[in-house]
């Protein structure tokens, strides 16, 4: 890997000199930015393979008050998600927008992913980058009622992975479905369909790679989706903390110890537009 970094890198900096400092409006699915679905630090305990989520949400298209539900499983071999997932998760949907969401096979390379990210160019990065993806291959998710299809307008039942297919690009070998020097990924297609139909909003990117922590990123992220059209949001804190920033089996069990039990945000500066491609 080492090698490959150190061969891939001069060429991609001639080709990408500025990617970071760029792109600065990116986009993000609404579902990824309204439910947590990763830890919010960047260890989890290894015997933890399934995380259940849920809340409650009154659903406009009916009227009525719904109960959501998430339950996330992992493989033995890689484990749930954490923090650094989420955002690698989030890199990967900004290399689709690069693309104009043509496809869902995607063609990238790894100094691309890191560019984007703002993350150091070096071995223990690219190594990160291909466990990371190859933890969401193993990471099942199953939605009830939780799922917004952009094409109904409503909350659907879905089980699905994120990502379908992955090849990494090795030296030497011939790809079918990407040029020499690239891999290449594949959205799931119930999720492209989302991307396609506009379940997305605008990001700024160039804010959220300055922002330090999993906790921080994600609240920007969340809270970003909510300030649409709100000056302010109020949340009991233990639903919060618990359901819209990480999931932690602890928070079924234990309270949040507070002297109040509202978090309330107010938004500075204005919040970005809620859609876009």
């Amino acid at each position: 890997m080492a090698s490959e970094a150190n061969a891939i890198e001069p060429a991609q900096q001639v080709l990408f000199p500025d990617l970071v400092s760029n792109y600065q409006e990116g986009r993000d699915e609404l579902n990824l930015a309204e439910f947590p679905i990763s830890a919010i630090g960047n260890r989890l305990d290894p015997s933890v393979k399934t995380i259940l989520f849920q809340d409650a949400a009154f659903d406009k298209s009916t009227g009525e008050t719904i109960t959501r539900k998430l339950t996330i499983t992992a493989s033995d071999q890689y484990g749930l998600p954490t923090a650094p997932d989420d955002e690698i998760l989030l890199g990967l949907l900004q290399l689709s927008r690069i693309q104009n969401f043509e496809t869902p096979t995607v063609t990238f390379t790894p100094y691309q992913l890191l560019r984007i990210l703002g993350w150091s160019i070096n071995t223990n990065n690219y190594r990160r980058l291909k466990e990371s993806i190859n933890r969401w291959m193993g990471v099942t998710l199953y939605y009830e009622n939780a799922w917004r299809d952009k094409g109904t307008g409503q909350w659907i039942d879905a089980s699905f992975h994120f990502l379908e297919q992955v090849e990494f690009y090795k030296p030497g070998q011939e790809s079918a479905l990407a040029p020499d020097g690239c891999s290449v990924f594949k959205w799931n297609d119930l999720v492209f369909r989302n991307f396609r139909e506009g379940n997305l909003k605008v990001l700024d990117f160039h804010v959220y790679r300055t922002l330090e922590g999993g906790i921080t990123k994600r609240l920007f992220r969340f809270l970003d989706k909510r300030f649409y059209k709100r000056n302010s949001l109020s949340f009991d804190l233990e639903a919060f903390a618990c359901e819209k920033n990480w999931f932690d089996p602890a928070c079924q069990n234990e309270s949040i110890g507070s002297t109040d039990n509202r978090y309330c945000a107010d938004q500075t500066p204005p919040a970005q537009g809620n859609s876009g491609t």
